[in-house]
């Protein structure tokens, strides 16, 4: 009869055994030497001191680099060597001079000598990172902690202590027991208790483990006893499955956040000790397959390690290493913009292609916090067929109802679809029977498929699969009891498992919406105002760009896709949702400046070169006025030039202005795609204004308004429709806050009680009129807000626009509140139309269900907007991405102040521009999405100086005829002279689109679209 006690006497008896299977031969000396520098080679130049057991070493941000030299004794003949340096850092070591393994809690061992000969030297190097300071990820726990890795490493604060520096032997007969016995356990604990299998299992494994002496005397008996115990184990290894077993397809992983709780450029040495240990273990182990989806971190290590990517080149060949994921970053996929998703695949199947000579085919985004359904269709194009992800199974309100499925876009594409459906540690298993079994258990459809896909390895931070991984998977292969497991090359499985069950996949329309991380909409505001306007001037910029070299320009195409890289590398799932620490954010704004810097260098160059082909003002006083959008605009430009107060366009007439104190208002209307001039002119001119503004009351041509005595509009009657805007009892433009602290995921989270604590914001200091003129009038209005920030709007009617604008700046010190602007619009309806990448989306105005009610908190680009069948109103921005739709009120969400991970999220001041565009009709392209693209991208002004040439009035490059499609990108081709043109149909519609080019455009050049 079996011991009660069983399941705990076999546990603690493999603790022991464990700790048998490397015997030490003796400690290595070493010495240290500290610096804040990082190095790609070993630093022989530092000042070393020796480091004995147990020194203390380094402070924050600082590296310690260890050295000795190694010499295997000659009786060590024939075994396995290893070397140990136990600290909670995380670590690279070098062997004669190369980076050879990382090396950390979870990789305290590193294999030296497979099969040592004996008398083998080494001259070793270990670069040891001491961390950094980090307030944590829970905003009810803000505290300073030391962070050495991501995962299980304490939190100890530096100095660290040198705990071992050793080299081993290992005992294999030891290791080939522990892991098989380890293997039956765990395989024991998942069977049902009634189970043969698990009686036999434990009955052989009390046998076996019974043999072993606990207090060993010499290496002789404990050999000896082991192979007793081995006889026995090997009974129960033998045992295999039947043929309904299910097959759990592994693959070795290290999740590498970019940026993080670290900076970007502690990321390169992550990924140097990553992959040096991936490289490493598929020296011992052939069976090993890794999949690595980010090229980024390729031309890391391409810049920084070149030796390793050489040993990578060799693998992908050998097909065991899978460079397979699509993106040149794992990208947030709620805010990049259409046209960024476009080049992430651009840029990261170009490099694959080049490092490699390898196509990925499977978008691998196991952590990426929501899915648009734009990104069906992209995929479709860039030729992905697979898509893999995990993150939809943190969903805090309802499970997912398919693992594997089509999942269908905006435009009907579909993409094959495979959720990891490990639970414990995700996409960073490890592939014990437990979590084998839960890998399986979790699986929905299991009439329809029969394999799923895990993927093993220590993640976030880095460090990748263990060898206690690979040898407990080997085990795993056919174990009775288990379901089977076997390392897959991702492709290949998604291959097979489309095939065999190509006819019950089901399918899921629209959106992969995460109820989670609803917050990271709006954490973080400056990083995400950079992210809109830099992906719009990379647009115009290409735009004009192209026209350029139409006319003979030379194309700066190598400095565009450095700067497209940079701005790519910062859409890394934690950077640009908001989620990371302060010093991302730092490093991440300086290279927003320079990329903004380096673009507009580029444009004002284009442009001064096509200016050379514009009629210039004979007085020297001319501007080009350039519109990068594809239909004719008629708008106002600023020109701030104080000293003139008419505009005349190329052929004398007069163009309507407003002088104000910074400039000059101009209303002119553009060709489409089109760079025109004008010229400003020093005459008396009287344009009467159309607006009339009487106490709390004002009148446009376009609207009647009320105001209360806070500054919101309670009226909003539309003149031309006979209708009131705002439901009545309530207003536009409420501002509010509120408290706003998450359960868990400070800078990633809100959570829905925030409206239990929402206060208005009432507080007005002072409104004035600061222009009144005959383009616009402007109504100032100062707040104080929260409990120690400012707000100052500027309210902006136009004469011939129907929009109103609200030009916000808040100097915002807020802690744990957000900041929201509400709207009730009168308008019955049961959904909104919400804007994303390359068309839009409907989502739900009410609470039916768990589904409609976990949307408390979307994304949306550029516009939403509620209509009925004659009237609307959009909601339109120019930086911003959370929305809210709450019981009538349908709000912006503007500012957040998390603590955690960085603890001066937001702080400071933010400009930004929302407005309210009231329409007739049901939404429309024509009115709304072209004037969200018209809020968004600005008119570009550049001085005109006179030229003696002949030139012509205008120059263009394309129009279209079809308003509901939208041209958003033109660039050269990468690979020959052609010209590509991209468009997208924004309205949900069918039809017919011709495209013109201007007749100037004479060089023969190939279009693409």
């Amino acid at each position: 009869m079996l011991p009660l006690e069983v399941e705990h006497k076999l546990e603690h008896r493999l603790e022991v055994i464990n700790k048998w299977r490397y015997g030490k031969i003796g400690d290595v000396d070493l010495e240290m030497a500290v610096t804040k520098e990082h190095f790609r080679t070993p630093p022989e130049h530092l000042e070393y001191n020796p480091a004995p057991i147990g020194s203390k070493w380094g402070s924050h941000w600082e590296t310690v680099w260890f050295r000795g030299q190694i010499e295997i004794p000659k009786q060590y003949k024939g075994y396995r060597i290893y070397y140990r340096h136990d600290s909670v850092a995380e670590k690279l070591l070098f062997v004669n001079g190369k980076p050879y393994a990382g090396m950390d809690i979870k990789h305290p061992a590193v294999l030296l000598n497979p099969y040592s000969k004996g008398g083998e030297q080494y001259n070793i190097y270990v670069e040891a990172y001491c961390g950094h300071p980090f307030p944590g990820v829970e905003g009810y726990d803000i505290r300073v902690r030391t962070l050495h890795s991501v995962g299980e490493a304490p939190e100890s604060e530096p100095p660290l202590e040198l705990e071992s520096s050793e080299l081993l032997y290992e005992r294999v007969h030891i290791t080939q027991l522990y892991f098989d016995a380890l293997a039956l356990l765990q395989t024991a604990k998942i069977l049902d208790k009634n189970s043969l299998r698990r009686a036999r299992i434990l009955k052989g494994l009390n046998e076996a483990l019974d043999c072993i002496p606990m207090h060993w005397v010499t290496e002789e008996e404990l050999e000896t006893a082991v192979k007793i115990a081995q006889k026995v184990i090997n009974s129960l290894m033998k045992c295999h499955n039947g043929t309904t077993t299910p097959f759990i397809g592994i693959v070795g992983h290290a999740h590498i956040d970019i940026g993080w709780l670290w900076p970007v450029k502690e990321t390169i040495r992550k990924a140097a000790r990553t992959f040096s240990s991936m490289l490493l273990l598929m020296e011992t182990y052939p069976e090993f397959r890794f999949i690595q989806s980010q090229p980024v971190l390729y031309r890391m290590i391409e810049e920084n390690y070149p030796e390793l990517l050489g040993k990578i080149v060799k693998r992908v060949k050998e097909g065991r290493w899978e460079p397979n994921g699509g993106m040149w970053v794992e990208a947030d996929c709620n805010i990049s913009g259409g046209e960024s998703l476009v080049r992430q695949f651009l840029e990261g199947i170009k490099a694959v292609k080049k490092y490699f000579g390898y196509v990925p085919d499977t978008l691998w985004l196991p952590d990426v916090f929501g899915y648009s359904s734009a990104l069906p269709q992209i995929l479709n194009k860039c030729n992905i067929k697979n898509f893999v992800t995990s993150k939809i199974n943190w969903n805090d309100t309802n499970r997912f109802p398919y693992d594997t499925f089509w999942w269908q876009g905006i435009d009907g594409s579909r993409i094959f679809t495979h959720f990891l459906t490990t639970r414990t540690n995700g996409y960073n298993a490890f592939p014990n029977p437990i979590v084998i079994k839960e890998t399986w258990d979790y699986v929905q459809h299991k009439e329809i498929q029969n394999a799923v896909l895990c993927s093993i390895g220590y993640g976030d931070g880095g460090g990748g699969t263990t060898l206690e991984m690979i040898e407990i998977a080997r085990r795993l292969k056919d174990l009775e009891g288990c379901p089977k497991v076997d390392f897959v090359n991702v492709s290949e499985f998604l291959s097979k498992l489309r095939e065999d069950i190509k006819d019950e996949i089901p399918c899921w329309v629209g959106e992969l919406y995460l109820e989670l991380h609803r917050g990271t909409y709006t954490t973080q505001a400056k990083t995400k105002k950079y992210m809109r306007k830099l992906e719009l001037l990379l647009r115009s910029v290409e735009i004009w760009a192209s026209l350029a070299f139409i006319y003979g320009n030379e194309y700066p195409s190598q400095k565009l896709e450095t700067l497209w890289r940079k701005l790519l590398t910062n859409q890394f799932h934690d950077i640009l949702p908001g989620s990371s620490i302060h010093e991302v954010y730092q490093d991440a704004e300086k290279e927003f400046e320079e990329i903004e810097k380096e673009l507009k260098d580029i444009q004002e160059k284009t442009i001064e070169f096509l200016g050379t082909k514009i009629h210039s003002d004979p007085n020297n006083n001319g501007y080009l006025i350039c519109n990068s959008l594809p239909w004719e605009r008629n708008d106002t430009v600023f020109i701030p030039n104080k000293e003139y107060s008419a505009a005349i366009d190329v052929n004398g007439n007069n163009l309507e202005t407003q002088q104000t104190q910074q400039g000059l208002y101009v209303s002119v209307s553009l060709p489409p795609m089109s760079i025109i001039p004008i010229a400003l002119r020093k005459i008396e001119t009287i344009n009467p204004s159309p607006f009339v503004n009487i106490n709390d009351t004002l009148e446009t041509p376009f609207y009647k308004v009320k105001f209360d005595k806070s500054g919101r509009i309670i009226s909003l009657w539309d003149k031309e429709a006979h209708r009131e805007v705002v439901k009545e009892g309530y207003s536009l433009n409420s501002l509010y806050t509120a408290e706003d602290i998450p359960v868990c995921w400070d800078a990633w989270d809100i959570n829905s009680d925030y409206r239990d604590k929402i206060q208005y914001e009432e507080n007005l200091v002072s409104s004035k009129v600061i222009e009144d003129g005959s383009i616009m009038h402007v109504i100032r209005r100062e707040y104080k807000i929260g409990k120690r920030s400012n707000l100052v709007q500027d309210i902006v009617f136009y004469s011939k626009n129907r929009r109103i604008d609200f030009k916000t700046e808040v100097d915002w010190h807020e802690k744990h509140t957000l900041l929201k602007t509400g709207f009730y619009f009168n308008i019955l309806a049961e959904e909104f139309k919400n804007e994303i990448q390359f068309g839009h989306i409907v989502r739900p105005l009410h609470q039916n269900t768990s589904w409609d009610r976990a949307k408390f908190e979307v994304c949306a680009h550029k516009w939403v907007d509620v209509s009925e069948a004659d009237y609307g109103v959009a909601l339109i921005n120019d930086c911003k991405y959370g929305h809210d739709a709450y019981k009538g009120r349908i709000s912006l969400t503007l500012l957040r102040s998390p603590m955690a991970p960085d603890m001066e999220a937001d702080q400071g001041k933010h400009i930004f521009t929302y407005a309210i565009l009231p329409h007739r009709g049901d939404f429309n392209v024509k009115s709304v999405v072209r004037s969200a693209y018209e809020l968004n991208v600005p008119i570009d002004v550049y001085a005109h100086h006179k030229k003696e040439e002949t030139t012509q009035e205008s120059i263009s490059l394309c129009w279209i005829d079809n308003t509901n499609v939208i041209i958003e990108t033109v660039k050269k081709c990468e690979l020959d002279e052609s010209i590509i043109i991209r468009l997208y149909e924004a309205g949900k519609t069918r039809g017919f689109v011709n495209l013109s080019f201007h007749s100037e455009l004479r060089k023969p050049t190939s279009v693409i679209y």
